[in-house]
């Protein structure tokens, strides 16, 4: 049950990001670099690259039904986003 509110509670976030800069273009307004419902992707790229990687690991741990390969193939993506993540935490040069 714990899981299934994590979900939906990431999926909340990740969408208002997604909605806010969906309306914005559609209505031609100029976004800051850093976005107001998601400053620096923190849901979209941290919180999910945290949770991708948890999950990972638990599989390749064998307390799942998934395949290993699986787990393995979580982890890497996780820490993918991770990564990407504290990418956007960089200052931007020009």
């Amino acid at each position: 049950m714990v899981a299934h509110r994590a979900r939906v509670g990431y999926g909340l976030l990740s969408a208002a990001h997604g909605t806010f800069d969906a309306i914005a273009i559609e209505q031609s307004v100029a976004l800051p670099a850093i976005s107001p419902t998601d400053p620096r992707g923190l849901a979209t790229f941290g919180l999910a690259g945290l949770w991708t990687l948890t999950l990972g690991l638990e599989t390749v741990a064998g307390n799942g039904v998934l395949p290993r390969n699986l787990g393995w193939l979580a982890v890497v993506g996780g820490l993918d986003l991770i990564v990407l993540f504290f990418a956007t935490l960089r200052p931007m040069r020009g």
